[in-house]
């Protein structure tokens, strides 16, 4: 045993973030590239490739895209992607200033951005990247940034957004973005005998009853829709009620800590139904929805800030994510909500936005509690 395990070491640890043996993986280039839609300063959209940390993006490769990794990973997805997971987690929360500002400055200088001394900031380093960086939630000029520094990375990875940074639409019956993220809209959610819903974004299907775990629950959305909110390693990872609401106490499923990066969805495996999620319904002006947290690879945990039965407002925030990616995901009756068809049209293409929590998602509609 002891044998195959050290045959099976190296591989291991080319699933974590210190992978050892090529620096080049085999993979095909198609399947590692994820295009996004952003919103442009002008109110338009553009499709652009999706920024990534630089040994995040090397340790999806081997993970889901190196053959000996992958048939492994397969082999005992909870036990290893747990562990690492876990490992991961304690290493990023360890305090070490020198180390932890290492490690700020290396996330700034993959997003492209340098350091300005006579400023004492980080600043992009054309104005191209600025705009495409600010897009997608990374500037600095938004955060929270402590006087002294941050303590740890996991301590930057939970930073807090400055008073002022995201805008709420104040509406009542506007949805807006919970978090900092990439949305899919998956419409008409089937849960028949023998069926199940066509996940156009990701080439998946998706199944109501699977995510919840509760074929009751699955049935009162039967006909409905979700939002998928996927958090990347570079997003603010505090997540908020999306609409004014009582959330009731969560049951949590168990699972394993895959990507949600769409490269796995890419390699045959679907985190939506696999990883450790926390299912919360609310309880709404709009009828009974559901906001499920789902864990993912690199997620240490996931802390809930909202007690259960009280009334939060739009905004609020409801918890947030230890290091790592992670997705938010809500689901509503059918006739509840109606999507701004940007999203809609972008999800049909396979193509997700890029979103800021507050930012309007649509409209929504009264239906029977």
């Amino acid at each position: 045993m002891s044998i195959e395990f050290s045959k099976w070491l190296p591989w291991i640890l080319g699933f974590g973030f210190y992978a050892v043996g090529s620096d080049t993986p085999r993979v095909k280039p198609q399947v590692t590239e994820n295009y996004v839609y952003i919103k442009m300063p002008d109110g338009t959209y553009e499709l652009t490739h999706e920024p990534a940390m630089k040994s995040a993006a090397k340790a999806l490769k081997y993970a889901y895209a190196t053959t000996g990794v992958k048939e492994l990973r397969r082999l005992m997805p909870r036990q290893l992607t747990g562990y690492i997971t876990k490992k991961l987690g304690q290493k990023k929360s360890a305090v070490d200033a020198e180390e932890t500002a290492r490690k700020i400055a290396s996330f700034f200088a993959d997003f492209g951005y340098v350091w300005h001394e006579q400023e004492s900031s980080w600043q992009p380093r054309d104005e191209q990247t600025g705009i495409t960086m600010r897009a997608f939630g990374i500037d600095p000029d938004e955060w929270v940034i402590p006087a002294d520094g941050f303590a740890s990375y996991n301590d930057f990875f939970i930073k807090k957004l400055a008073p002022g940074s995201r805008s709420i639409a104040p509406e009542n019956n506007v949805l807006v973005a919970p978090a900092d993220s990439k949305l899919t809209v998956i419409q008409n959610l089937s849960i028949k005998q023998g069926q199940s819903t066509f996940f156009n974004v990701k080439s998946k299907k998706f199944s109501l009853s699977t995510f919840f775990k509760n074929s009751d629950l699955a049935e009162e959305f039967d006909g409905g829709t979700i939002l998928i909110f996927r958090l990347s390693p570079y997003n603010y990872h505090r997540f908020h009620f999306p609409l004014s609401a009582v959330p009731t106490k969560s049951t949590t499923i168990s699972g394993g800590f895959e990507s949600v990066d769409p490269i796995a969805y890419k390699t045959g495996i679907n985190p939506l139904i696999i990883n450790v999620r926390h299912i919360v319904p609310l309880h709404t002006s709009y009828g009974r929805a559901v906001m499920v947290i789902v864990g993912a690879f690199g997620v240490g945990s996931i802390i809930e800030s909202f007690q259960p039965g009280r009334l939060y407002a739009k905004g609020d925030e409801a918890g947030y994510f230890q290091y790592g990616g992670s997705t938010i995901a809500l689901v509503f009756k059918k006739g509840a909500l109606t999507v701004d068809p940007v999203f809609l049209d972008h999800s049909k293409a396979g193509y997700e936005t890029a979103i800021k929590m507050g930012e309007r998602i649509g409209i929504l509609t009264s239906v029977s509690a």
